[in-house]
């Protein structure tokens, strides 16, 4: 059976109290918690297993991870001003029932400027 992997991609990162990770979900096509049960060998872990990927293109971490039994359960992309912790998309794995959480490498993308206080934007591509 397919292991499951939540493959989070983060082009920037959000504003707000909430977590972009959950904010900005989407599961993948045909990812229903019952799918996610029927493919899977194993109750999922007490908590996902965390990696950074430094490759740019989505379906190429899909095909690599799918080489390792791991199917795709969804995704979260989004931008922000401030920085997301992994803890939060850890969380989010958890809550959405994945064996790993693959994390994009965020990249500086420019700075937003509110009320006379400069952020930095960070992401991945």
């Amino acid at each position: 059976m397919m292991k499951t992997i939540i493959s989070t991609v983060t082009v920037l990162l959000i504003t707000g109290c909430a977590s972009g990770y959950s904010t900005h979900y989407t599961p993948a096509t045909g990812a229903t918690p019952e799918a996610i049960s029927a493919n899977r060998a194993a109750p999922p872990p007490e908590m996902p297993h965390l990696e950074h990927s430094t490759q740019k293109n989505g379906d190429a971490i899909a095909s690599e991870y799918g080489k390792q039994g791991y199917s795709v359960i969804g995704y979260s992309f989004f931008n922000s001003g401030r920085g997301e912790s992994e803890e939060n998309a850890l969380q989010q794995g958890k809550k959405v029932g994945a064996d790993l959480v693959v994390i994009l490498n965020p990249k500086y993308t420019g700075s937003i400027t509110k009320d006379g206080v400069q952020n930095s934007a960070a992401g991945a591509v």
